[in-house]
């Protein structure tokens, strides 16, 4: 609204310990005007942000610092004056990690969309997590198979969510592909997934989500395709 620019991610040189979580926003000609740290005196990092119409802010990352396990989801709300408003986590004893996250301009609802080592079928599991707009636990999902199943972005599609990861247990003759599911807003899947692969298998992370439709949708990911790593642009279909 202010023409100003909001983003977040992680320092090392300012805060509580090794990795804080950083908050900057910045005016239209690139001054700051405030840069705010969050963490313990472990590792935190910050992976995704979103600043509301009344000018608060919801940062999402993982932490070290708190939490049950290793690491844990952690997330938090922000308001325009540097507030914390609250913060939570979510994990059990092992890792947990979050990438990105949609906020629901009706209700407020927080989707939230990593990977979890402590729950599910495999070694990690894409990771879906629900929120009211007060961060209590609506609920969680995991999907996966025997591998790692990692998400990485989510964004809204009429009344569902679409999913992009990658997967090395639904497609086993390669590892890391990258996969797509969509699901409905109480996090089962409304279709069976879309895979991604290049010559030597398209491994690594899976970027963001763009131009999204129900007919189809850009996904970037940073890929090693046959042993050359790359970044590129892929257009795929989507089921209705």
């Amino acid at each position: 609204g202010d023409g100003g620019f909001a983003f977040v991610g992680s320092t090392k040189s300012w805060g509580h310990g090794g990795w804080d979580i950083l908050l900057v926003k910045i005016d239209s000609s690139g001054n700051p005007i405030f840069a705010e740290t969050i963490g313990g005196s472990m590792d935190d990092f910050g992976t995704c942000l979103a600043e509301l119409p009344d000018g608060s802010f919801i940062v999402l990352g993982f932490t070290f610092s708190f939490g049950k396990g290793i690491s844990d989801v952690f997330i938090a709300k922000i308001d325009g004056s540097k507030n914390l408003r609250w913060s939570r986590t979510i994990g059990g004893p092992n890792g947990e990690y979050a990438y990105s996250f949609v906020v629901d301009t009706v209700d407020g609802t927080i989707t939230i969309a990593g990977y979890t080592y402590s729950f599910g079928a495999g070694s990690a599991d894409a990771y879906v997590i629900s929120l009211d707009s007060n961060s209590n636990l609506l609920w969680t999902r995991t999907y996966g198979g025997p591998d790692d199943d990692r998400a990485f972005s989510i964004i809204r599609s009429g009344s569902q969510y679409i999913v992009v990861g990658t997967s090395s247990s639904i497609f086993l003759h390669l590892p890391g592909e990258v996969f797509v599911f969509k699901i409905d807003k109480s996090g089962n899947i409304v279709n069976n997934c879309s895979c991604i692969t290049g010559s030597g298998g398209t491994q690594g992370t899976a970027g963001q989500i763009s131009n999204a439709s129900i007919s189809s949708m850009t996904v970037t990911p940073f890929v090693t395709s046959g042993g050359k790593t790359s970044s590129g642009a892929y257009v795929i279909p989507i089921c209705p």
